[in-house]
């Protein structure tokens, strides 16, 4: 929906009605901006106020992200002894995952 896929997370972090506002603004003018690159079929039009979103969340900095990451863990039936942590740098050990081959 954003002009890039990076787009989509930064814009959740804003977003009124997103699970991911943990600041929980209301900015009604970023739910508009989003709506209208959302509609907009014109690339520079869409790219002019994706801009303008990003200018105006980072400077009423409701919230800030600093980092953004993605966490996929494949596994398959052979891998014993996994939990999945809520993070992970914290409480990531290993010393009991094993193969069952």
């Amino acid at each position: 929906m954003w002009a890039g896929a990076r787009h989509i997370t930064f814009a959740s972090c804003f977003l009124l009605a997103s699970p991911a506002n943990y600041s929980s603004s209301t900015d009604r003018y970023l739910d508009a901006l989003y709506i209208g690159q959302a509609v907009t079929a014109d690339q520079r039009e869409r790219a002019r106020i994706v801009r303008e979103f990003e200018r105006h969340a980072l400077t009423q900095a409701y919230t800030v992200p600093i980092l953004w990451y993605n966490r996929i863990v494949p596994t398959t039936a052979n891998v014993k002894g996994w939990n999945m942590t809520p993070s992970q740098y914290i409480g990531q050990d290993l010393a009991d995952v094993w193969l069952d081959r």
